[in-house]
């Protein structure tokens, strides 16, 4: 399924707080809300990918507790946001592709997508200092079947990213509050 190189960050560490406040502030007013440690990636040439796969789970996980809360006990969560960030870009392909979105036109910026095959998907180029941002759910915690994804192979040179998932808690109301 997948052929990379992969490390998670600290959570402790205050580069690592810092992106995880911003994945929150992209969220927007959802409540009870955890922000995973982000993850390092690094594809080479020879093959490296990560076939089509969604980032939510089919299954809610049950591994963490609601932050905050005087109930220690894990509760049933999702990813609900996701970002790849691009950090290197000495590559040739190895492009993000999201073959259930509609691709860009002839008129969209070519260093940033490229045309899929058959006009079907949406491929995005990887560009150091560009970063793609997608909600994994749908107001009602089910999966989004559009936000399937796959990193296509590298031809030449390394592709590294970051990876940053936010989660959120099925049995609690998404926005709101008492």
């Amino acid at each position: 399924m997948r052929s990379s190189q992969t490390a998670f960050l600290p959570k402790e560490d205050e580069v690592c707080q810092c992106m995880m406040k911003r994945m929150k502030s992209l969220l927007g007013n959802v409540q009870h809300m955890e922000v995973e440690a982000p993850q390092i990636v690094k594809y080479s040439v020879g093959g490296d990918h990560y076939r089509s796969h969604t980032d939510w789970f089919d299954v809610p996980k049950v591994d963490l507790a609601i932050p905050g809360s005087e109930d220690k006990s894990p509760k049933p969560s999702n990813r609900l946001g996701s970002i790849f960030a691009y950090l290197e870009d000495d590559c040739e392909r190895g492009e993000t592709y999201f073959p259930y979105l509609p691709s860009v036109t002839e008129s969209a910026d070519g260093s940033k997508f490229a045309l899929a095959d058959g006009d079907r998907g949406l491929l995005v180029r990887p560009r150091r200092g560009n970063a793609v941002f997608w909600n994994n759910l749908y107001l009602n915690g089910t999966g989004d079947n559009r936000t399937y994804h796959a990193s296509l192979p590298i031809e030449a040179g390394t592709k590294i990213g970051l990876n940053i998932w936010s989660r959120y808690f099925l049995d609690e109301a998404m926005v709101g509050g008492d």
